[in-house]
């Protein structure tokens, strides 16, 4: 068998090494989206502030419950606010609580409600897997909410990579779907449902219409890739 000819260049390379297919890329996140807005459902995604947008100068600590006045005195000594449910924060301990809030096709893998026995009750976990477009990063506490009127607490979230050439796939090069991980069904009693829309606005925006997606103004106070994201 005759060997290939080698490029000029690499005469001390037994073997061409490819370089990256930006193009193979683009057309798999095409697909992939247009895949999502084929048969996917709206959903409203809530961004929830993160320790890495205060670094980065986009959000500050909440006034109301990370504050410096008698009520916020945990929160200087603990590093942490003292109210799980602030109104103005939703927890997150940073001002507004919200990153971003945006409308985009999901799909969500099929549960079944069960009861489970645990030692403070009966409980009733049910968790999924969901799946979004590839123009934005879910982290770990943020929520999407469903047009049935549920909402759920999102957990880290996975990626693929499409391999091109001989280099290490990174987030920003490779990356093909990325925003797609575990949710767990929030009860009526979780922080999330303090986020607005409220219930009623929920099912107005998410109705299906003749028009798809419906015409609305997303919310971003911050990029919806975060900074620093290359690996």
């Amino acid at each position: 068998m005759v060997n290939p000819p080698i490029p000029p260049g690499l005469s001390n390379q037994p073997y061409y090494v490819r370089s990256h297919k930006d193009w193979a890329v683009e057309q798999e996140i095409y697909r992939h989206d247009q895949a999502l807005y084929s048969i996917g459902e709206l959903s409203i995604f809530i961004l929830l502030w993160g320790l890495d947008d205060f670094n980065h100068g986009y959000t500050s600590r909440c006034s109301r419950c990370y504050g410096y006045d008698l009520d916020g005195r945990s929160a200087e000594i603990y590093n942490q606010a003292n109210k799980a449910k602030c109104p103005r924060c939703y927890g997150t301990t940073f001002e507004g609580g919200i990153r971003a809030r945006i409308i985009r096709p999901a799909l969500f893998t099929s549960v079944d409600p069960d009861d489970k026995q645990k030692s403070k009750g009966v409980t009733h976990p049910v968790a999924a897997m969901v799946e979004s477009t590839s123009d934005f990063r879910f982290r770990s506490g943020d929520f999407v909410f469903r047009n049935d009127g549920s909402r759920w607490q999102l957990a880290s979230p996975t990626r693929v990579s499409l391999r091109t050439g001989f280099e290490h796939p990174g987030q920003v090069t490779s990356s093909i779907g990325y925003t797609q991980g575990p949710a767990k069904l929030e009860d009526a009693t979780s922080v999330a449902y303090l986020i607005p829309p409220s219930p009623e606005e929920l099912l107005t925006t998410l109705a299906p219409t003749g028009n798809y997606p419906p015409v609305t103004t997303d919310l971003i106070n911050a990029p919806l890739i975060p900074n620093g994201v290359t690996d």
